[in-house]
């Protein structure tokens, strides 16, 4: 009888899977800030609960545009490597980086709860662009969070945030830090 008392004190929460795009800055104007970056990035793949979410990585700037570092995985060890890859250079394409992302985690699943998480530490290149391919992510289900730092365009990150409770604007790096793990603690259902 104990048992029974007790398996009907548990509530057992069943959670659905998840698919994260994380969309990396990686233009020249993160030449200072790549080494934070990364550490923060390793810190969202450590606080992730592999167990039901993947990750994919996208970034945007390296070279003349976006481009999909890695596929969604829930390999740790492969995608701290491809973060590890990151170099800044390059202009701030964000729509493309936006665009990739919803091809990432394709269309309407019920069954699948889909975040881009976007960081950034200035501006767009195409402003209305990135607004519009936000919008598009939004009107397909996915919810968008975004994490800004140093010069990034606060007003743009509310506005392309699935709620103002979705944006995070770190000041330090260790701010920063803290960020991408209690989002990656929120998406993966823990306590922040």
């Amino acid at each position: 009888m104990d048992l029974r008392r007790e398996m009907e004190r548990t509530t057992i929460k069943m959670v659905r899977p998840r698919q994260v795009a994380l969309l990396i800055d990686s233009s020249g104007s993160m030449v200072s800030r790549m080494d934070q970056a990364k550490d923060a990035c390793f810190k969202f793949i450590e606080d992730t609960n592999f167990e039901f979410v993947e990750i994919g990585l996208i970034q945007f700037g390296m070279g003349s545009g976006a481009s999909v570092l890695h596929g969604l995985s829930r390999d740790a060890k492969s995608l701290r490597n491809k973060v590890d890859s990151l170099v800044a250079t390059g202009g701030t394409p964000m729509h493309e980086a936006l665009s990739l992302g919803v091809a990432m985690l394709g269309g309407k699943d019920k069954n699948i709860e889909k975040f881009i998480v976007l960081f950034t530490d200035g501006y767009p290149d195409d402003r209305a662009r990135t607004t519009n391919s936000s919008t598009g992510a939004k009107r397909l289900g996915i919810q968008v969070m975004c994490i800004g730092v140093g010069t990034a365009d606060q007003e743009l990150l509310d506005e392309m945030a699935t709620t103002p409770g979705h944006v995070e604007f770190s000041k330090s790096s260790e701010e920063l830090v803290t960020s991408f793990g209690n989002i990656a603690r929120l998406i993966s259902g823990r306590r922040v």
